[in-house]
């Protein structure tokens, strides 16, 4: 279960996690292991490094898929940052207020 300080926590923790394009390895295996947290029925990476949660359901019925990315663009130019990029929640609050 989830409290607001925890889900800020993996918030800030997803966010000081770089994963530019091709190099997301890390943000991965951090969702990978959330979604095994959270009671997923698994969690895998597919040939191309996506990672793959599945909960399977009780009752016969259709099926929800929902898909996200996790990669980001490389930083260009840090010092132009009022916050770093890999600050937390400050990431967060600059990311909402853009």
């Amino acid at each position: 279960m989830y409290t607001d300080e925890s889900l800020i926590a993996f918030c800030q923790r997803a966010l000081q996690t770089p994963s530019f394009s091709g190099r997301e390895r890390q943000m991965a295996e951090l969702m990978k292991d959330k979604m095994l947290e959270l009671g997923f029925d698994e969690a895998v990476f597919d040939r191309l490094g996506n990672v793959i949660g599945t909960i399977h359901g009780k009752r016969p019925g259709k099926t929800i898929l929902m898909d996200g990315h996790i990669d980001t663009v490389d930083v260009i130019d840090e010092a132009q940052w009022t916050h770093g990029p890999f600050s937390g929640f400050a990431s967060i609050l600059a990311e909402l207020t853009r």
